[in-house]
């Protein structure tokens, strides 16, 4: 607006008509906050002419129902303890950054060095950090099915994207890290048996909090539209894969995620969160259409949700 909008306006050239909509403006204590607001978007805000009462009698309200579950104590799978002790064995000398600010013996070069060996903050150490702390919520969240699903799927994903990425010449920063995490994660020992339990009779082992769940949904009718909120990405991804392979839920729902897709060039890769940026572009389309009848989904989502479905026939359901 600044660059493009106003100047052009101020010659007397032609500038796009603009339509703003927000549920309301960040009021901040400037008494002049509004007036900026109206000013930088060239708009004048006004609130809706009907009042909440009226606005009620047009919607339908959601029922509330809170459902109450048992919070399990930690158990750790093979596949946990075997990530546990694959992180804790990562020798913060042997990291690829930590080998690369050696090479700077200036004083700045030095500092640095020294306040990374402190802090180990490096991204070898990020990834692991992020994957193991990851994985224990999933267990307790969702289970350790879940937990022993997640690490399996992490850990095959990223050795298949290294194996593939491999390249001779040069030593950089980058690829040593790859291959510095990759040896790393060989050392976890995989359940390879987490993906057998979709045969008939057989359930997986879940959290009183999915097995609730579960029960709600199955209480669900066969035309609802749902969705479920997760917190985090990789939860997405993880309750996705259970509930598609449970079989109480796998033939009464089809199934779809979405979560933020941010693409900010500051955003650093991830290898604990399993879904990609950019997946799902047409969920939300397929949902409004009745392809997809359940979502699991990110906070996302959440605003702005009822202008895009009729709310009779939409159930949220917060994890």
């Amino acid at each position: 607006m600044t660059n493009f909008y106003h100047p052009r306006k101020a010659n007397s050239l032609a500038v796009p008509h603009i339509l703003g909509l927000t549920a309301s403006p960040v009021m901040k204590s400037a008494p002049n906050s509004l007036g900026k607001i109206e000013e930088t978007l060239d708009s004048i805000c006004r609130t809706p002419t009907k009042h909440r009462a009226e606005l009620r009698l047009q919607v339908n309200r959601p029922t509330l129902q809170q459902i109450y579950y048992k919070n399990a104590p930690l158990r750790d799978t093979k596949s946990l303890q075997t990530l546990a002790y694959a992180y804790s064995g990562l020798d913060i000398e042997d990291d690829p950054y930590i080998q690369q600010l050696r090479k700077d013996d200036t004083e700045k070069g030095v500092t640095k060095l020294h306040k990374i060996r402190l802090n180990r903050k490096t991204w070898c150490q990020d990834q692991f950090k992020s994957l193991h702390a990851t994985s224990l919520r999933i267990c307790i969240e969702l289970g350790q099915w879940a937990a022993d699903y997640y690490v399996a799927e992490v850990v095959f994903n990223y050795l298949k994207k290294t194996e593939s990425n491999n390249s001779w010449g040069v030593w950089d920063v980058s690829s040593a890290e790859q291959k510095y995490v990759a040896d790393a994660l060989r050392k976890v020992d995989i359940n390879y048996a987490v993906k057998d339990f979709s045969r008939q009779g057989m359930y997986p082992e879940v959290s009183d909090k999915v097995t609730k769940l579960i029960e709600t949904l199955r209480q669900q009718p066969p035309e609802l539209l749902g969705i479920i909120f997760v917190q985090e990405r990789a939860m997405v991804a993880i309750l996705y894969k259970l509930l598609s392979l449970h079989p109480d839920t796998r033939d009464k729902y089809r199934l779809g995620t979405i979560v933020g897709s941010s693409v900010s060039s500051k955003r650093t890769e991830n290898i604990s969160e399993l879904i990609e940026v950019g997946q799902g572009q047409n969920t939300l389309s397929l949902f409004r259409s009745g392809s997809i009848n359940l979502l699991i989904a990110t906070s996302v989502l959440e605003e702005g949700v009822s202008f895009i479905f009729q709310p009779h026939n939409l159930c949220a359901v917060r994890s």
